[in-house]
């Protein structure tokens, strides 16, 4: 579906909910998004449970963070990871 940011690319190299939660709201309104994670993944993706409710199974919060983009896995501490 169309929406206001549609041709607008962002690159997110972000992690956990604040600055991914706002993001993704904007890749609702149709902006194409291309989220960087670190080799290991979002630190997200490896909580087991919030205030005692298992997420193991499915991890709602990184999936609510996450809706929309598209995503890479780059080692950016070191020169091949950042060579183009």
């Amino acid at each position: 579906m169309a929406g206001p940011l549609e041709g607008i690319k962002i690159l997110e190299v972000a992690e956990f909910l604040a600055l991914p939660s706002a993001i993704s709201i904007l890749s609702d309104w149709g902006a194409e998004v291309i989220k960087v994670e670190k080799l290991e993944g979002d630190s997200l993706r490896s909580v087991e449970s919030i205030e005692g409710v298992s997420v193991k199974e499915i991890n709602v919060w990184w999936e609510q963070t996450n809706r929309n983009k598209r995503g890479i896995a780059v080692d950016l501490w070191h020169d091949e990871g950042r060579a183009g």
